[in-house]
């Protein structure tokens, strides 16, 4: 059972850690890019359409079996290993471990009755409890839908062509995650953006670079295994450059004078005489912080005659919090 984190900054001497690529994570994952991933039969793409417009759930759901069956290079026996678990361990694992074993038998019995006598966001609309009663009574059905996608995938000249070209791509990305020198914790922490609410003590780290998620983050764990499956398309190594550089700017913008002077040249071209009668600071200080602010990239410098004047970069200001805000959200 996962438990709130701990200090566990030392590596485990028994601790694995493992790079790979999975062409199972790749199927699963391109279900998501229907537009190009594969060319189905009418009934998959039926389902397709289906699922993705009736259903509270992604088929990123599907991940949640790469832990009772961890096939990761064969879609068929993956497939094949997932077909033999019964309705109880499929759902189980479907939910995401989010209700107990027994819940789930008396679940797959009466859904309708157990939804009622028990609250659970995955049923907190009226829509998504007759989804999920419909799904749950009809899981058979869904099951062999689910399996032939991802065998139709698996086969598809589409989704192997675009693997094959990301390949060196895939391949990189994979290289510059492995060269970081990082404790397997703070490297799946690092990996995904933030500090886990839920750790254990991992004895398997498995990092998985994919070429259908791009830019997205994921990460499937249990008690003693810990995925993470990363965009191979965003380098990780390159969120450790940009946030200096970030971190560069943000000190530049930390002082209240230099955020007055940069509001100031936001309206006008203005001097530095001029500039150092509006904050009452000397013109020495202004220079310093407009060479702060310039070096930045937040203000230019225009000569005319023998006078420089001051403008705010607005373009690079927009810029910069744009790109600010795409990663914090990555």
């Amino acid at each position: 059972m996962a438990f709130e984190k701990t200090d566990m900054t030392n590596r485990p001497n028994d601790c694995v850690v493992s790079h790979f690529h999975s062409i199972v994570i790749e199927a699963i994952a391109a279900i998501t890019c229907e537009e190009k991933a594969g060319d189905w039969i009418v009934e998959s793409r039926d389902f397709y359409h289906q699922w993705i417009s009736e259903s509270p759930f992604s088929f990123q759901e599907l991940l949640n079996f790469i832990l009772p069956c961890p096939y990761f290079h064969d879609v068929n026996q993956f497939v094949a290993h997932v077909q033999l678990l019964s309705n109880q361990e499929f759902l189980y694992h479907f939910f995401r471990e989010e209700l107990g074993a027994d819940d789930i038998a008396t679940f797959i019995e009466q859904p309708a009755s157990y939804m009622s006598d028990h609250d659970h966001f995955f049923w907190d609309t009226r829509e998504k409890k007759e989804f999920v009663q419909q799904f749950v009574l009809h899981i058979d059905s869904y099951r062999s839908s689910f399996s032939k996608l991802l065998s139709e995938i698996n086969s598809s000249e589409i989704f192997l062509n675009r693997l094959e070209k990301a390949g060196r791509m895939i391949e990189k990305s994979m290289n510059q995650l492995k060269s970081l020198t990082m404790e397997p914790l703070n490297l799946a922490q690092y990996v995904m953006g933030k500090n886990f609410r839920r750790v254990s003590d991992y004895k398997l780290y498995q990092f998985i670079p994919c070429a259908f998620f791009v830019k997205r983050r994921m990460r499937v764990f249990s008690s003693k295994v810990c995925t993470v499956i990363y965009g191979y398309a965003n380098p990780i190594n390159d969120r450790q450059n940009e946030s200096q550089e970030f971190e560069k700017k943000i000190k530049a913008l930390s002082d209240r004078n230099r955020l007055l002077l940069l509001s100031q040249l936001s309206h006008q071209k203005m001097y530095g005489a001029r500039l150092s009668e509006y904050l009452g600071l000397t013109t020495a200080t202004i220079s310093h912080h407009l060479d702060l602010l310039r070096q930045a990239g937040f203000v230019d410098e225009e000569k005319i005659g023998t006078i420089k004047y001051f403008v705010a970069n607005q373009e690079a200001i927009d810029t910069f919090f744009h790109e600010l805000k795409e990663f914090l959200h990555r």
